[in-house]
């Protein structure tokens, strides 16, 4: 099979976004409460806080996949207070 240039990159695009968001999604399992707050949410606001938690997971100075309970919670509190003030900005 002979594909252009162009048609490899875009496959390769697709490929590495699939990985990316399978990887996002199990991030996503670790954070409950964010979970459920995103399948009730529009579309518009879903895709803001889905893109801040994983954000806000990169960002972290302790992987999530590391952290306690307790930490997992406060770090979820913490993304749901900045859900709420986004909300009633």
């Amino acid at each position: 099979m002979n594909l252009r240039k162009e048609e490899k990159i875009i496959i390769k695009e697709v490929s590495e976004m699939s990985i990316q968001y399978i990887l996002d999604k199990e991030a996503l399992d670790y954070l409950p409460k964010i979970k459920e707050l995103l399948n009730k949410a529009d579309d518009f606001s879903r895709n803001q806080m889905r893109e801040f938690t994983i954000r806000s997971m990169m960002n972290s100075i302790k992987p999530v996949a590391n952290m306690n309970k307790e930490e997992l919670e406060k770090f979820e509190l913490g993304l749901i207070e900045t859900f709420e003030y986004w909300e009633n900005r």
